[in-house]
């Protein structure tokens, strides 16, 4: 399965790590960019404009982050300390 590993830079957690999926995202019209690209929801809204949220997103072996609207079903990756 097509993904992204991110492995922590903090000293004393440089062996853990967590692997994203490119599970793709879902608008109107389907399930878009399955096994081709991974686009996560964080828990920040954008101050002015609190419709959008921050997401990050990989594809092509690039990482991104970017606001995007909230109607877009993209996917949460729940973790704990």
């Amino acid at each position: 399965i097509n993904g992204y590993t991110i492995t922590s830079n903090v000293s004393g957690f440089q062996d853990k790590s967590i692997f994203l999926p490119a599970a793709g995202y879902i608008c109107e019209t389907g399930h878009k960019s399955v096994n081709l690209s991974g686009y996560y929801w964080s828990s920040s809204l954008n101050a002015s404009t609190p419709d959008c949220a921050f997401v990050i997103f990989f594809q092509h072996g690039e990482v991104n982050r970017r606001y995007n609207s909230r109607y877009y079903g993209l996917t949460i990756r729940p973790v704990t300390e």
